[in-house]
């Protein structure tokens, strides 16, 4: 596996066609967001995965500096939901030890052919235990039910199905980004959290590691 402190981050977005309302803010948004991953300190390399009844692979990890911003051509709304599939062929591609998958969704699983939710859950718990991080984004649906079903209960934050959910969860994506980044450009070891690690089961689990919160005061998504 690569080990040269750099960060895979790896974006799967749902672009199914209950997000065609949606889509000039995912892409102003996505662009937002790499933006500033551009500002952030270290090495970072970008692939961005797009599903509907099937997936695309737009970017395979490409230099943070080097990635495009996407337009309407990019990303266009329509199909079902092949969420994990998308997953699954992701995590069985990549290599890096450092990676973090960022997943958006506003709707069910609905049309994988390859992955189910309990494959793609032992792969998730098989990458946590060597350092990759995950967290779920979802709309429309029980995110923390949904995100039970791949591992990621305590790694799941919900967002609303419009323009200002959509901004509040690419800051959410960005902010864990950010911090992930961080903590492997300082410490190329550093291991998160696992999801169940985090969750409430007493002051054992108090300080186990960073989760999302919504922060009233700055109107964004912050690290806990």
């Amino acid at each position: 596996m690569k080990n040269n402190k750099s960060v895979h981050v790896v974006c799967i977005l749902d672009k199914s066609g209950s997000m065609s309302r949606l889509t000039a803010s995912v892409i102003s948004n996505f662009n937002n967001f790499i933006d500033e991953q551009r500002k952030e300190e270290g090495k970072a390399f970008l692939t961005l995965i797009l599903f509907d009844t099937t997936f695309k692979t737009i970017y395979n990890r490409v230099d943070i500096n080097d990635v495009k911003h996407i337009d309407s051509k990019t990303y266009s709304a329509g199909g079902g939901t092949a969420m994990y599939d998308a997953v699954g062929s992701a995590i069985d591609t990549i290599t890096d030890k450092n990676t973090l998958m960022l997943i958006q969704t506003d709707g069910q699983e609905n049309s994988s052919r390859t992955y189910n939710k309990d494959k793609v859950m032992n792969m998730i718990l098989e990458k946590e235990d060597i350092g990759w991080d995950f967290l779920f984004m979802g709309a429309n649906i029980d995110t923390g039910k949904e995100g039970s079903k791949m591992g990621l209960r305590n790694k799941s934050v919900s967002f609303q199905a419009n323009d200002m959910g959509i901004q509040d969860s690419f800051m959410g994506m960005g902010d864990k980004a950010k911090h992930y980044r961080y903590m492997k450009e300082r410490d190329d070891n550093y291991k998160p959290p696992k999801d169940s690690e985090l969750g409430s089961k007493g002051k054992s689990n108090k300080d186990k590691g960073p989760k999302l919160k919504w922060d009233k005061k700055s109107g964004q998504y912050k690290l806990a």
